[in-house]
């Protein structure tokens, strides 16, 4: 069971690119309070349609909201200030678990989860991951990251890079 942990930007992307079903190899994609807040909610009053997109996700069982306990708060409010974090990304740190897998399109967010030892991938890798784990082929992957990328807007670098990631696998 493939279990990821995201910040509020993934799942913005994922919904922009209309991208959940075809994240089939991940059981689940788990968001915290802040998270949901700053995707679901604030998108929502601000008419965006990716807000609708994550919601209707979460109502499939994609998307699982979690909340905190009270030490998870405080961990949460500790690494914002060790890191400079928004609280999204603070809220993930302090609830994932050793060898579970945060998705994070933020230099400092990856700066924190480096520093606490936690795995983390960006948004669009996981095209990249389908494919290796053999769940996407190659075309399907590399679609998806093109979708992914109209919505994140990355570097030519990392497209160019990612995509020959794919291209190469066997």
């Amino acid at each position: 069971m493939l279990e990821l942990f995201v910040d509020a930007s993934s799942l913005i992307y994922l919904g922009k690119a209309g991208a959940f079903e075809r994240i089939g190899f991940v059981d689940r994609l788990i968001a915290t309070e802040a998270v949901w807040q700053e995707a679901v909610v604030a998108g929502m009053q601000f008419g965006a349609p990716d807000a609708s997109e994550i919601s209707s996700a979460a109502r499939r069982g994609l998307v699982e909201r979690r909340s905190l306990s009270r030490k998870e708060l405080e961990r949460a409010k500790q690494m914002r200030g060790e890191f400079g974090l928004d609280r999204g990304e603070s809220e993930v740190l302090a609830v994932i678990d050793q060898g579970d897998i945060a998705v994070f399109d933020d230099r400092a967010a990856w700066r924190a989860a480096a520093a606490k030892g936690v795995r983390f991938i960006s948004t669009l890798h996981l095209p990249v991951l389908g494919a290796r784990m053999g769940e996407m082929g190659k075309a399907d992957a590399l679609t998806l990251l093109h979708d992914l990328a109209l919505a994140a807007n990355p570097s030519v670098r990392l497209l160019l890079r990612l995509r020959t990631e794919i291209e190469e696998l066997r």
